[in-house]
């Protein structure tokens, strides 16, 4: 199994999502930190917000959430 952490760099908070990618797990963290709970919508929108996503060469963001790319890491 899997695991992607996932931080919070306003904050500090770290997440930690099992069984996905790191783009899915920034964009769930992100949703859920401004209300979106509905956990049931998340794939309709994680292909909705997929182009907000922000990807830099080993990390991808979306708001304050960011994840290391490679499985398994977070940002130290």
């Amino acid at each position: 199994m899997n695991t992607v952490k996932v931080t919070n760099l306003s904050t500090g908070e770290e997440r930690t999502y099992m069984d996905c990618n790191p783009s899915r797990a920034v964009m769930y963290a992100h949703l859920d930190s401004i209300g979106r709970r509905n956990t049931w919508e998340y794939e309709r929108l994680y292909v909705d917000n997929y182009p907000k996503l922000s990807w830099g060469s080993q990390t991808v963001a979306m708001g304050d959430w960011c994840a290391l790319l490679k499985m398994g890491e977070g940002l130290v």
